[in-house]
């Protein structure tokens, strides 16, 4: 039998360091794991590459510290941030925001632009990223390309547009009323003599018809 990746124990909090990239510590979940743990303390080690940098454990680790628990933790040399992902995913505690935010402290500009797109017009993850890549859907292959950190946004104004398109033709009359008014800054120009509707004209220039359906179609110059 042989033994390796040993499980070490120290009170020299110190000497470990947080790794670049890796998901926000939740404030949250470090309160329940310091219940927990201050009650009786387990011997779940932390996992750790060679420059101890925390691969897995961060929120135990934190608990340890403020507490002053013992660290117990195991070393693996060669591990990185893709591994991090990798092993989170397998344990489902990675979400899309958690994959956004790790590129985003890496530095990854496209994750930038892509939070700033989603926090201003209020999508989920999914719509986000088909508008940004010029798709009528998101699929798979996008959602496996953005947790990986190659996601690249495309069309910034097609996006855009398509964002304004989705509120005019999902919306009823009513409402589409209160969402250009004081969201998109569609205004109500003038009642044309025909029974389809009322013309408005968007901020970029196009002019809508509203249909007695409640949907929206481009009127042509």
């Amino acid at each position: 039998m042989q033994t390796v990746n040993q499980v070490k124990m120290t009170h020299d909090y110190g000497k470990f360091s947080f790794l670049e990239g890796n998901r926000m510590v939740n404030p949250l979940n470090i309160r329940r794991l310091s219940a927990s743990m201050v009650e009786k303390q387990i011997q779940n080690p932390i996992v750790v590459n060679e420059n101890h940098r925390i691969i897995d454990g961060q929120h135990r680790f934190r608990v340890m510290l403020e507490n002053e628990l013992p660290v117990y933790y195991i070393v693996v040399d060669g591990l990185e941030l893709e591994d991090v992902h990798r092993l989170n995913t397998n344990q489902k505690n990675w979400n899309a925001d958690d994959f956004m935010n790790g590129y985003i402290r890496l530095g990854n500009k496209e994750y930038k632009l892509y939070r700033d797109f989603k926090q201003r017009y209020g999508f989920g993850h999914k719509e986000c990223q088909a508008m940004l890549t010029g798709r009528k859907r998101n699929n798979a292959e996008t959602s496996e390309l953005f947790r990986n950190g190659g996601f690249k946004v495309k069309t910034m104004s097609k996006a855009k547009l398509a964002r304004l398109c989705y509120n005019m033709t999902k919306a009823k009359l009513p409402r589409l009323r209160k969402i250009t008014s004081r969201q998109i800054g569609v205004k109500r120009k003038r009642k044309t003599k025909k029974k389809t509707g009322i013309i408005y004209t968007a901020k970029n220039g196009r002019k809508y018809k509203i249909l007695a359906s409640g949907k929206a179609r481009f009127v042509k110059s």
